[in-house]
């Protein structure tokens, strides 16, 4: 009885296949992509859930893995193609691109930035070949698009959905995280769709919903990231009728960062940020704690109270200027008059 129960629910499962995509590097050697092709059988979308496009952002790699177990289990239409590591040779590296110049912020090499670079050029750089590479085999047939990436420590888990789109904004309220920032332009037509561009603003470009999430903690793994990850993939999937159940914790409150009064705190002096213990995303009250700055001139300390109540969106100096790789930019000391803290006042 308990093998005939075991085989049955095998035979319910969605079918899963190892498949892998194949990138040649611009010295001619060849790579593989490996990816997940989870197909229920039945009839309906086509998901396309990517994570680190780029090297150092990580916390989808392991939400997607630990997705797989339920998705094979419960899927009850369509077909999810899941990548949860996009560009191995830059994991490889450590390093946020496959070509990367230390010392240089990785937002602004546009030509090796993996996400910059859609539909990828299969003569340009490593990084155009390799998303020409994944173009080619895993956008055409997709019909939804969730691409997962990580920012740093210091700024909140945020939902980000492209454009006008409406499913776009639907996607992004049952993320359930805390945040979420609309982009500011609407969406274009499909003849203005301008070449290259962000792999979700490729899919909006060309009539597809597509939701971005950047968790919180570049080169890590968080338990709390990992878990709204996953969150936030059932509720995508449940939301397009995927995945049985309800959207989990949809009661909670979420922020429009487009339309809420951030609140600075800043450094009154220049010293060390000694944080207290709250994290990014968490609630906070007027009044409460945040630390104190342990000034560098005259070894006072300086105590930091919140202006108000809300929601914690960044905590700590991000230092956008500071070199990526040197990971300079976790060092406490701020300057004075440097945003330390912001708060989403409700």
């Amino acid at each position: 009885m308990n093998n005939r129960k075991r085989r049955n629910s095998e035979e319910n499962m969605a079918s899963l296949q190892l498949r892998s995509v194949t990138a040649q590097r611009t010295d001619g050697t060849e790579y593989s992509v490996a990816y997940w092709d989870v197909d229920s059988g039945q009839t309906g979308p086509c998901v396309l859930v990517t994570a680190a496009l780029h090297g150092n952002e990580l916390q989808g790699c392991e939400a997607i893995r630990r997705f797989l177990p339920e998705l094979r289990e419960s899927l009850s239409c369509g077909r999810c193609l899941l990548v949860p590591m996009a560009n191995p040779e830059a994991i490889r590296q450590h390093w946020p691109h496959i070509d990367f110049e230390l010392g240089k912020s990785y937002s602004s090499d546009r030509m090796n930035n993996l996400n910059c670079t859609w539909p990828g050029n299969a003569e340009g750089t490593n990084a155009q070949r390799l998303s020409h590479a994944l173009f080619e085999a895993l956008v055409g047939e997709s019909t939804h698009c969730i691409d997962l990436h990580t920012w740093n420590c210091f700024w909140a888990a945020t939902a980000l959905p492209r454009g006008d789109v409406q499913e776009s904004m639907e996607f992004a309220r049952a993320s359930a995280l805390r945040f979420i920032r609309a982009g500011q332009s609407p969406t274009p037509d499909a003849g203005e769709l301008v070449l290259p561009t962000l792999l979700s603003s490729y899919f909006l470009g060309t009539g597809r919903p597509a939701l971005a999430i950047e968790f919180s903690g570049q080169y890590q793994f968080s338990e709390r990231q990992i878990a709204q990850g996953l969150r936030a993939l059932r509720n995508c999937l449940r939301l397009l009728d995927m995945l049985p159940g309800e959207q989990e914790a949809r009661n909670e409150p979420q922020v429009l960062l487009n339309e809420a009064e951030m609140v600075e705190i800043v450094a009154p002096v220049p010293g060390l940020f000694a944080a207290a213990d709250h994290a990014p995303s968490d609630p906070i009250v007027k009044g409460a704690y945040l630390g104190h700055i342990f000034c560098l001139d005259d070894l006072s300390s300086t105590d930091l109270f919140a202006p108000c109540s809300g929601f914690l969106y960044q905590f700590g100096a991000a230092h956008p200027n500071t070199s990526e790789h040197t990971m300079m930019w976790t060092h406490p000391y701020s300057p004075a008059g440097e945003v330390i803290a912001k708060i989403a006042r409700v």
